[in-house]
């Protein structure tokens, strides 16, 4: 969803960039968010500085904090990076993985026609397991576009074949091993 900004919106989102960089400024945390809590792109700009792009403000729990506003809000960008967020396991300072968070945003950036987001959301569905596919498409069936067979090897369900549009229960996709 683009959406025009207003010359006015668009000085304050820089001041607070500039706030948050030390652009011109001393830097100054307390006066960049103040600057930037109220808009999506401020939301997604404090959470891109939070999320590593700023060395000095790295905090992955604020970074989710308002790119979880940003996203929610409509941001495309803040929505694809929090897919990536919940998508990955490598996000140990209390972002635990969440395949279902992941593919919401990830869809919805999608939506918003964000490059590689639609790329991004096969491999999300592709490196899911059928108890997570089931769990993303809980309470709805799965789609027959995505529905896969599967077979047990070991404890890792392994994906075998898309089914195109044929719909199986799981019975069914039990019986076809």
């Amino acid at each position: 969803m683009k959406r025009k900004l207003e010359l006015e919106e668009l000085l304050k989102i820089q001041s607070g960039v500039d706030y948050l960089e030390g652009k011109g400024v001393k830097r100054n945390l307390t006066k960049a968010i103040e600057l930037l809590k109220d808009t999506p792109d401020g939301q997604f700009f404090l959470g891109a500085s939070f999320h590593g792009h700023h060395k000095a403000n790295k905090d992955l729990k604020k970074a989710l904090y308002w790119y979880e506003k940003a996203a929610s809000n409509g941001h495309g960008q803040a929505q694809y990076n929090l897919a990536l967020m919940y998508a990955n396991d490598v996000w140990k300072d209390g972002v635990d993985r969440d395949v279902f968070k992941a593919y919401h945003w990830i869809s919805r950036a999608a939506e918003n026609n964000i490059d590689d987001a639609k790329e991004t959301k096969e491999q999300i569905l592709n490196d899911l397991s059928i108890e997570e596919l089931e769990e993303v498409y809980k309470p709805k069936s799965i789609p027959p576009e995505i529905l896969l067979q599967y077979k047990n090897v070991g404890q890792k369900e392994l994906m075998i074949q898309n089914r195109g549009d044929i719909e199986m229960t799981k019975k069914e996709k039990i019986k076809l091993n």
